[in-house]
């Protein structure tokens, strides 16, 4: 409706001064992590653009700004796979030579920015789907565009900053931990109650 304000969208990139403080303190105290993302995660939900933000900036070791746009340069800011999306008919290549699955196309630019020369390709209207161009499970990699060589060509994950990779590890694990903890755990007891009643049950007809 007119006049009717657009909702803000929320900023998990920004951290207030308590929360770069508390980092800076966890960046210097690594095993109190697990303990401070267990009580942003049980925080009510009102507070979830703070508590995903702060776990944010403890997995970049500071400013997640700066970090992400590290490992954008790092990385060289290219996509390993393409899977741009098409709409039902637009042009795309399909190349038998280079094809590990008879589904599989590529995009036009990712056509015009590698090697077929002398490949089996044709032209087709495609009925919806996404480009294959990088994807070693789908297309051979000589068959890759310039501009995605696959997953595991480039090794990116080496090319992340340090404090980033090892930051990464704690806080995957202090969230499964906890999603453990209190969504997994709760249900074990329930299920073996279950199982004991019915045993009882049986041994009383018996």
């Amino acid at each position: 409706m007119e006049g009717q304000k657009k909702p803000t969208p929320p900023n998990y990139f920004t951290l207030t001064e308590q929360d770069k403080e508390t980092v800076h303190t966890l960046n210097q105290n690594s095993e109190l992590i697990p303990q401070h993302i267990e009580t942003l995660l049980a925080a009510p939900f009102s507070h979830i653009e703070h508590s995903l933000a702060t776990i944010l900036g403890i997995l970049c070791g500071g400013d997640p700004k700066t970090t992400l746009r590290k490992i954008i340069q790092a990385t060289g800011g290219k996509q390993s796979v393409c899977g741009v999306v098409w709409k039902s008919g637009q042009n795309a290549y399909k190349c038998k030579t280079c094809e590990l699955d008879s589904t599989c196309a590529i995009c036009v630019s990712c056509f015009a920015n590698g090697d077929h020369k002398g490949h089996n390709y044709t032209m087709i209207r495609t009925a919806g789907g996404c480009c294959d161009c990088g994807d070693p499970s789908a297309f051979k990699r000589e068959g890759f565009c310039k501009n995605h060589t696959g997953p595991e060509s480039d090794r990116a994950y080496l090319k992340l900053p340090e404090i980033f990779r090892k930051r990464a590890e704690i806080v995957l694990k202090s969230i499964l931990l906890y999603l453990t903890k209190e969504v997994i755990d709760p249900q074990i007891p329930e299920a073996k109650k279950k199982k004991k009643k019915k045993v009882l049950c049986v041994d009383t007809t018996a």
